[in-house]
């Protein structure tokens, strides 16, 4: 690790934290700012009501991957236009327009014995909503995975009643500047791509 952060210079770091080496960040000068929540399991037969849409959701070709780019890079701090193309890959991707803007995004791709849903960009809870349950309404009875650092809320109320309960934690951490920064009516990331992602 020292070698890394050597590496890095006086870059600004994030990561996420197992507990298994939480000490060792904090010994290293990184400090705690979030948990993120790993929720799993069966996705229910029956999603729990929606709030109304605002705004029209439609599938994303992935020739157009880059129309996410930006919208997601205000969310996370970073351009992340290389790491969204890898996992668009083999990923349905979806957005939700009002108007001709995009203003939230979301991305289903398997993983393990099922699926995560993750990124899922957006600027409010109900607009998270509607972005994960498209894909979950697709997924009833398998497994299904969102880390997300929503501990509690309408989010977390929704994943949990869709049948995802927290099955391991793991911690948000920085070096430098603080990672994350949440502005009303900004994008905001409620599911993480993974939690070895970010």
């Amino acid at each position: 690790m020292n070698q890394v952060l050597e590496r890095c210079g006086h870059r600004n770091l994030t990561l996420n934290s197992t507990h298994a080496a939480f000490n060792l960040y904090v010994s290293l000068g990184f400090t705690k700012e979030a948990v993120v929540y790993q929720r799993q399991g069966e996705a229910s037969l029956r999603l729990p009501t929606l709030p109304a849409l605002e705004g029209e959701l439609s599938e994303l070709p992935s020739d157009r991957l880059e129309e996410i780019t930006r919208l997601d890079s205000r969310a996370f701090g970073a351009n992340r236009e290389r790491l969204l193309r890898l996992l668009s890959e083999d990923a349905s991707v979806w957005v939700l327009k009002r108007g001709s803007e995009i203003v939230g995004y979301s991305m289903k791709r398997e993983f393990g014995n099922g699926h995560v849903i993750g990124p899922i960009v957006a600027k409010s809870d109900g607009d998270a909503l509607h972005l994960a349950a498209v894909h979950l309404k697709d997924l009833a009875g398998q497994f299904v995975r969102v880390d997300t650092r929503e501990e509690t809320g309408a989010f977390a109320e929704f994943l949990r009643e869709s049948g995802l309960g927290v099955y391991e934690t793991v911690t948000t951490m920085s070096k430098g500047r603080h990672f994350l920064n949440r502005t009303n009516n900004e994008p905001w990331i409620y599911g993480l791509a993974s939690h070895a992602l970010g």
